[in-house]
C-alpha cells in the first residue's frame, strides 16, 4: 500500500509539473486596449476569448472632459494593440500615444475619406455600415499581433459583418415610416445613426465641450418646435438632464434619454439595439415627458 500511495504522489507531481510548465512556455495572450465602451465591444465581437480585452475610459464619464491617470498611461505602454477613434474624439491621448515606439495602433477615424460630410463627426459606431468597416482594420490589426489566431479572426470578421448587416436591415426597416422626421440632440453624437436611417437632425443643445449654445441657438430649436419641425429632444446621461428639461418647459415635445457609450451594453448590437429604441420612442410616443 506504502509502495502504490508514493507511485500515486510521483504521478500526481509529475502532472502538476507537466501543466506549469506547459503554463510556462505558452504564448502570452494579445493585450488589447479600448479607448472607450462601444469600441470595446466590436473588438470582442471579432476576438472573443482569444485576447486579453481591457477598457481604457468607463462609459459613465464622458470622454470630451476626461483626464488620464498614471495608471492608465501605463496602460497605454503595456497593450499590445491600442485601438482608437482619433483626436477629433480623444484629444486627450494624442502626445501619450507618440510615446508608443513600435507599438499597433488603430484610429478608425483616419480612415474616414473627406468627402464624407460627417467625417468630422466622430461618434461612427451609431452606423452599423460604417463599424463594418472598421471591423475590418481591427481585424488586420488583430492578425498582424496575432497571425497564430488568424483564421479564427477572419472567420468571426465574416460572422460579425453579416450580423451587422442583418442589424441594419431591421433597423432600416423600423425607422422607414418615419423618414424625415426631426430630432433635436443633447450634442451631435446622433448624426450617423440619423443620416443613415433617414431621420433630420434639427440641431444640438451643447457643443462637444459640454456648453450650452448661445440663448439664440436655443430659441431658435424652440421655435422649430413649435413649427412642428423638431419631433423629440434626446437626453443623454453624461449631461445634466434638469438644464435640458427647462429649455424645453412648456413645449408638447417628448424627450427620451439614450445612452450612445453603452454603459450597459453587452455587446455592439445591444449597444445600438438600446439606441434605435430610444429613438424610436421618442419619435413615436405621444405623451411628453421624460422617461
Amino acid at each position: 500500500m506504502f509502495i502504490e500511495q508514493r507511485i500515486a504522489v510521483r504521478l500526481w507531481l509529475s502532472i502538476v509539473c507537466m501543466l506549469i510548465l506547459g503554463q510556462a512556455h505558452a504564448a502570452p495572450r494579445v493585450q488589447v486596449l479600448s479607448s472607450v465602451k462601444p469600441v470595446q465591444l466590436i473588438v470582442d465581437a471579432l476576438a472573443g476569448a482569444t485576447i486579453d480585452s481591457e477598457l481604457l475610459l468607463s462609459a459613465q464619464v464622458s470622454p470630451h472632459d476626461f483626464a488620464l491617470r498614471f495608471s492608465d498611461l501605463r496602460r497605454l505602454q503595456q497593450a499590445d494593440v491600442i485601438i482608437w477613434l482619433g483626436p477629433q474624439f480623444e484629444h486627450y491621448l494624442v502626445k501619450p500615444l507618440r510615446r508608443r515606439d513600435g507599438k499597433k495602433i488603430v484610429s478608425l477615424l483616419a480612415a474616414r475619406p473627406a468627402s464624407d460630410k460627417h467625417w468630422h463627426d466622430p461618434h461612427i459606431w451609431l452606423d452599423p455600415l460604417v463599424v463594418q468597416d472598421s471591423a475590418e482594420r481591427i481585424a488586420a490589426a488583430l492578425m498582424a499581433a496575432d497571425p497564430d489566431n488568424a483564421t479564427d479572426y477572419r472567420a468571426q470578421l465574416a460572422a460579425f459583418q453579416q450580423r451587422l448587416q442583418q442589424l441594419h436591415e431591421r433597423i432600416a426597416a423600423r425607422f422607414a415610416p418615419l423618414a424625415g422626421r426631426g430630432v433635436i440632440t443633447t450634442h451631435a453624437g446622433l448624426r450617423h445613426f440619423l443620416q443613415r436611417y433617414q431621420l433630420r437632425h434639427v440641431g444640438s443643445v451643447y457643443t462637444g465641450a459640454n456648453e450650452l449654445l448661445s440663448l439664440k441657438h436655443i430659441e431658435g430649436l424652440r421655435r422649430r418646435v413649435e413649427r412642428g419641425a423638431a419631433h423629440c429632444v434626446m437626453l443623454e446621461p453624461q449631461y445634466e438632464r434638469s438644464k435640458i428639461q427647462a429649455l424645453f418647459k412648456s413645449l408638447d415635445i417628448n424627450l427620451v434619454e439614450v445612452d450612445v457609450l453603452g454603459a450597459t451594453a453587452t455587446s455592439y448590437a445591444t449597444l445600438l439595439n438600446e439606441v434605435s429604441d430610444a429613438v424610436y420612442r421618442c419619435l413615436v410616443e405621444k405623451k411628453p415627458g421624460t422617461r
